[in-house]
């Protein structure tokens, strides 16, 4: 298993969020398709683009985990985020 950091502020959190995306969106802007599309001998997933698949996927999942512990702490104390 990997190993993992223990976020401590949602600041902290969301701000490593944020910095993944913006380096996942530069990183794809300069990645072509044949890229993608070519084998990776020795890799998990064997492909750059099933390899980028199931990143999204843990990334979703794990997401929607998270907003799912939020709207049950709030419903539990009953307290709602202000936006």
């Amino acid at each position: 298993m990997w190993g993992h950091t223990i976020i401590p502020t949602v600041e902290e959190g969301l701000a490593r969020f944020n910095d993944g995306w913006a380096a996942l969106k530069e990183a794809l802007k300069n990645t072509t398709d044949e890229m993608l599309e070519r084998d990776y001998p020795g890799h998990p997933w064997g492909r750059g683009d099933h390899a980028l698949a199931a990143m999204l996927n843990e990334v979703s999942h794990h997401g929607t985990q998270i907003c799912m512990v939020r709207d049950i702490y709030a419903n539990r104390y009953g307290r709602t985020r202000q936006r």
